[in-house]
């Protein structure tokens, strides 16, 4: 087995884990945006929440001299010269508007402490109205009457400021100021975004922190190059026939993807084995709820379809689950417990399925059957009316009784369920294995994602189209 611990992070693993964790990172993104709301309310209510108005007005820019006259007529009232000229100015009335000039007079006139012109100009809009000599103004302030109070003083001062700068021009409010308090304020808005954005933030760390801290196999390619070991099968993830309570002993299933899948990894266990016959095989993994008993149960209906004289033994007495699986009850009368302690003999204890395929179940009582000589002799004297005997186990990672069997099985079958136990966890298995000296003769993957098997057969087939250009 390889020893290689090194364990290769790949973007597609983040992004698997961010998929696996969606919903996580959508409750904790939406949790921050509740957070930011609940800082944002608490403070409104104790009177620390940064108030802000949106003052606004609008004003229309005329082009009478000192003396309160139009240049073209120089008279009160314009010519269409004059607005023409009026329209001229917009752009650079609206720059005096905004300088420093005009500002500084501004604070001085309303005594403004702690204020500076760039204060005023961050929070000042000023905006002609389409191709109009209308200037369109908007403010935001901390206090409604002090904004208004602003936009009053600048309106109120231009004329002298444009007689002083461009030596002509005045303006006339159409709409007096008048505010609107924004909720919240634009600072305590950014505190909701900000938040959200740090769940969201925080979510996506937590899934990458996760498979850094417990990576599990993600990629099934991994067997071999963390493991050492062969992938004889990849059975899709379906949860409705992960579910089935039955094993199908039919052939009704022939033809679907996992069906299919079964009997090509009884094909390459079969050839892996070697020629003879009486072969013992037990089916272990690094922890619980990996799927071994559904593989163990339907791999063997697969081998029993090529023909193969097979039997199933269930030694998981902890947990066992096999018999279920093939009988609506599983008596005491007819299984492993009674013929071990010889209440019955082997033809009693073994319930035959089909013409090539036995089950010798076990039930769960207080006294255990033990892992002794007399299990030993029984599987040894069992197998020879059988082409196979496939043994299910406890999870080796787990419990140390499956290692038991090496007395008399031929090899290990592991299963792993995709993205389930952690690789350290399947390494540590496999490591008590090849103590052992149990011959692992390979791995079944199961629960792969389909879109795991998409990339994964795109990868290969990029693969084989490279080489056959290298080849050419």
């Amino acid at each position: 087995m390889n020893s290689s611990s090194s364990i290769q992070l790949r973007l597609g693993d983040l992004l698997h884990a961010i998929a696996k964790n969606k919903k996580m990172i959508l409750m904790m993104t939406i949790a921050g945006l509740v957070i930011g709301i609940a800082l944002s309310a608490l403070s409104f209510l104790r009177g620390e929440m940064a108030k802000q108005y949106l003052i606004t007005a609008s004003a229309v820019i005329t082009s009478e001299n000192g003396g309160g006259n139009y240049p073209a007529s120089n008279a009160s009232y314009p010519r269409n010269e004059d607005i023409t000229i009026a329209n001229n100015m917009v752009d650079s009335a609206i720059y005096v508007l905004q300088s420093d000039l005009s500002l500084n007079t501004l604070i001085t006139q309303m005594d403004l402490i702690g204020i500076t012109p760039k204060d005023i100009s961050n929070n000042l809009a000023l905006k002609q109205y389409g191709t109009t000599r209308i200037i369109e103004m908007s403010l935001y302030w901390r206090s409604a009457e002090e904004g208004v109070k602003i936009l009053q003083t600048l309106t109120a001062q231009a004329k002298e400021l444009f007689q002083e700068t461009l030596g002509i021009g005045g303006m006339t409010v159409i709409n007096e100021p008048t505010s609107k308090y924004l909720i919240g304020g634009s600072l305590n808005a950014s505190i909701w975004v900000y938040m959200t954005m740090i769940g969201l933030i925080l979510g996506v760390c937590i899934s990458a922190l996760q498979i850094l801290i417990q990576p599990t196999l993600t990629n099934v390619r991994d067997v071999n190059t963390l493991f050492g070991l062969e992938t004889l099968g990849t059975i899709p993830d379906d949860a409705g026939w992960f579910g089935q309570s039955k094993v199908s002993l039919t052939s009704s299933g022939a033809g679907s993807e996992i069906v299919e899948e079964l009997s090509s990894t009884a094909h390459i266990l079969r050839n892996r084995l070697g020629s003879g016959v009486h072969k013992c095989i037990y089916v272990t993994s690094a922890s619980h709820n990996e799927g071994k008993t559904v593989v163990a149960a339907n791999l063997a209906v697969a081998l029993s379809d090529l023909g193969y004289r097979v039997l199933l033994i269930d030694f998981d007495f902890r947990n066992p689950t096999l018999g279920s699986m093939f009988l609506d009850t599983v008596e005491y009368e007819r299984s492993l417990n009674a013929l071990y302690r010889g209440d019955i003999n082997e033809t009693e204890a073994i319930t035959t399925l089909t013409g090539y395929l036995d089950l010798l179940p076990t039930v769960v009582e207080r006294r255990g059957i033990m892992m002794d000589e007399t299990t030993m002799n029984l599987v040894k004297r069992l197998a020879q009316n059988y082409d196979y005997v496939l043994m299910d186990t406890p999870p080796v990672g787990m419990v140390a009784d499956a290692m038991s069997l090496n007395q008399v099985a031929d090899s290990v079958l592991f299963v792993v369920r995709y993205d389930s136990a952690t690789i350290p966890v399947i390494r540590d298995a496999l490591e008590r294995l090849d103590k052992s000296g149990t011959r692992v003769v390979g791995c079944v993957v199961n629960g792969v994602s389909t879109s795991s098997r998409r990339s994964e057969d795109d990868t290969d087939a990029s693969a084989r189209k490279n080489a056959k250009g290298k080849k050419k």
